[in-house]
């Protein structure tokens, strides 16, 4: 089974490591009716849109190794059957082809082109499937109007609405656990009051070309389809201020008063898996380099049967979990206000410094090298 997993993960990489323009330009785009079409079909004619999207989270949903290992040992612990819970958003169109080995180059696609834009709805309340689809040459969007030869289009407030990213990122377990919610974070915040969707952050416009000779000021930009979040280092600088709001003395007691606010992200942060935390550190230091330090950790932990706290993201995802203990992580545009007191003599100097850091712990395959010697002969050999 691994093997099996592992060989088409590796040859679908090589293929998309491959220059798309490989692909003869001359020959016609046949999309194939009533199935899903490869990406790469996409990209004969949007080629920067799927420049972008081969290079996202979506893409690599199944191919990213922090996935790929955890599903790993997801599907050992659940004697498989985590193809079934994982593969329904890492490889949606399994749920359609049954092709749960992933052996095509399609399923390891990931969340492909073609998925998204044949869906005309989602059912919220399937836990199972809540997919509602038309797999046809309809292909739907934001834009509205426009007929090519190779497919039809059609407007869909759907895929400006954060409802389609729920599908996905909101899961509640068997039990009913909130292991994942992206989506509740979001719609309970003054973010959706406002309207702001997701893809409103994680979408923007950017220049680039719908699709080939497209003529149309409108299809002169597209939405970034590499889809950044939590992965990205320059998305993850938008979303928290720190500032030191107040030091003060007394006798030899230090204060520093540090604020912390979520100003820039709709939903809680950190989000998504409970292994993903936040540190806020402060540390002062004096001239002679003596250094005081302190930090506030803002987590979600889940604990098992055990009572233990779970901290692998295969068994937290399979829903074993029965309770959450302790949840302080920053809601949209909260500003949280932490103190910190350090023991340093009153006529000492000091440097404050305070920042946050964005903490993951993920398990990951590596190669290893085994060697050992089994038998050994010597001789020596005198002239």
């Amino acid at each position: 089974m691994y093997k099996g997993i592992l060989y088409s993960v590796l040859i679908s990489a090589l293929l998309y490591s491959a220059n798309i323009s490989a692909i003869s330009r001359d020959k016609k785009v046949q999309l194939k009716n009533n199935e899903y079409n490869s990406s790469e079909l996409c990209a004969e004619c949007h080629q920067d849109i799927y420049n972008k999207w081969s290079d996202s989270v979506h893409a690599l949903a199944v191919k990213d190794p922090i996935f790929y290992t955890s599903y790993i040992e997801a599907y050992t612990i659940s004697g498989g059957e985590a193809k079934i819970l994982c593969l329904k958003c890492h490889s949606p169109t399994v749920l359609v082809t049954k092709d749960y080995e992933l052996t095509t180059k399609l399923s390891n696609e990931g969340v492909s082109c073609d998925f998204c834009h044949t869906l005309k709805g989602v059912n919220l309340n399937d836990k199972k499937d809540p997919f509602i689809r038309d797999i046809s040459l309809i292909k739907r969007g934001p834009l509205k109007g426009g007929e090519v030869k190779e497919h039809k289009v059609e407007y869909s407030k759907l895929h400006l609405s954060s409802e389609l990213c729920a599908s996905c990122h909101e899961y509640v377990s068997d039990n009913g656990l909130s292991i994942m919610g992206t989506y509740s974070e979001w719609k309970g915040s003054s973010y959706a009051e406002e309207g702001k969707q997701c893809q409103d952050c994680h979408m923007p416009k950017i220049e680039g070309e719908v699709a080939k000779a497209s003529t149309s000021k409108e299809m002169r930009y597209i939405n970034d389809h590499n889809l950044q979040g939590g992965h990205s280092i320059v998305q993850l600088k938008k979303v928290l201020q720190v500032k030191i709001k107040e030091t003060k003395r007394v006798k030899n007691k230090f204060f520093v008063t540090v604020s912390i606010e979520n100003a820039g992200s709709g939903h809680m942060v950190p989000t998504g898996m409970p292994t993903r935390k936040l540190i806020l550190n402060c540390v002062v230091r004096t001239p002679k380099n003596k250094v005081y330090s302190d930090k506030r950790l803002f987590e979600k932990i889940i604990i098992g049967k055990d009572g233990k706290e779970m901290v692998k993201d295969s068994e937290i995802m399979l829903g074993r979990g029965v309770s959450i203990i302790k949840d302080n992580r920053i809601s949209p545009k909260e500003i949280r206000i932490e103190e910190f007191i350090f023991n340093i003599p009153e006529s000492t100097d000091v440097t404050v410094s305070a920042w946050v850091d964005y903490l993951y712990k993920p398990l990951l395959l590596q190669e290893t090298e085994m060697k050992i010697e089994m038998n050994r002969d010597e001789k020596v050999v005198s002239r």
